[in-house]
């Protein structure tokens, strides 16, 4: 048996504790409040560009480019946190998406949207 399962309060057959569950609630909705407002603020900054009559126009692109970007980061990861919220509603929160086993609780308290445990994200990775 995998014992850093065990050390992460998890083990292939057992749910995350109810304890743990709730601080990773709290951590996701916290961080879809940063992303949200980072998204807002981001937004704002492209309406800015937009209507700002001293802005050179090679700085503006530059800059309206990078506030896309960054929108889009945030948009993306509000989309994971929304996930992940749902997948604690529904009971599969914790177990990846790729394989049946559980993500380790130190792995999700890092990244409280992982869908993916570390072999599978892994993979996920190479094919990008």
């Amino acid at each position: 048996m995998d014992t850093a399962l065990i050390d992460a309060g998890t083990s292939p057959t057992q749910p995350l504790p109810a304890e743990a569950l709730t601080r990773l609630r709290n951590l996701l909705l916290q961080e879809l409040s940063v992303q949200t407002d980072q998204a807002e603020e981001q937004g704002r900054t492209v309406a800015e560009l937009r209507t700002d009559p001293d802005t050179a126009i090679g700085q503006f692109e530059v800059d309206w480019e990078l506030a896309e970007v960054m929108v889009g980061w945030s948009e993306e990861a509000i989309e994971d946190i929304e996930h992940a919220l749902a997948r604690l509603e529904d009971g599969s929160y914790g177990r990846c998406e790729q394989c049946p086993r559980p993500i380790p609780l130190e792995r999700l308290e890092a990244i409280p949207h992982a869908r993916f445990c570390v072999p599978c994200q892994a993979r996920q990775d190479a094919m990008r």
